[in-house]
């Protein structure tokens, strides 16, 4: 995938740039491979989360 240029002021043109590029990696899977996608990138997410609640909690008195 390439890199999209996006504007230092982050405009709504470049939340069109980003649908568009999103479209046409998109455009061709299958429903299954969506939902897998979709399920990837979640558990990134969670484990992102996880790590900056450990974070927040080790440095709260």
């Amino acid at each position: 995938m390439e890199k999209i240029e996006i504007s230092k002021d982050f405009t709504v043109e470049d939340i069109h740039k980003i649908r568009e590029a999103h479209y046409e990696r998109t455009k061709n899977w299958s429903s299954d491979k969506i939902y897998a996608e979709v399920h990837e990138a979640a558990l990134r997410v969670q484990a992102e989360i996880q790590s900056l609640r450990e974070k927040r909690e080790k440095y709260q008195p």
